[in-house]
């Protein structure tokens, strides 16, 4: 678990980093809304954490659907041209370490009852 909160202070980073180069007219709707979805993902993984079984698969799943609104957005970020090809590969091999530990966290045996990891 400590390795996925560890990925997830990095790619807070990379997304409010890349997040303030964007145009001030996108303060209040593209980049509060790339930021405040980043914080979710992360605030879910960690409060999944406190659980087990289904309920932490439950609050991981949600952190997974957030990432998916990040990347979304990340998209059209890309499409406006407030940011650039290299930006936004940098941002997605980020966004895929962190989908990929989640997706294995969602399919782990070890979040039955009285398993941590």
């Amino acid at each position: 678990m400590l390795r996925i909160l560890e990925s997830m202070k990095e790619f807070t980073k990379i997304v409010y980093d890349t997040t303030m180069i964007f145009p001030k007219n996108e303060l209040y709707n593209l980049t509060s809304q790339i930021q405040r979805v980043c914080v979710s993902v992360r605030l879910n993984i960690r409060e999944g954490n406190t659980f087990e079984g289904d309920r932490k698969k439950n609050f991981f799943k949600i952190a997974m659907g957030s990432l998916e609104e990040v990347d979304e957005c990340m998209l059209i970020a890309l499409e406006r041209e407030y940011i650039n090809d290299s930006e936004h590969n940098a941002f997605r091999t980020s966004y895929w370490f962190i989908f990929n530990m989640l997706k294995k966290l969602i399919h782990s045996d070890l979040l039955v009852a009285g398993g941590h990891k």
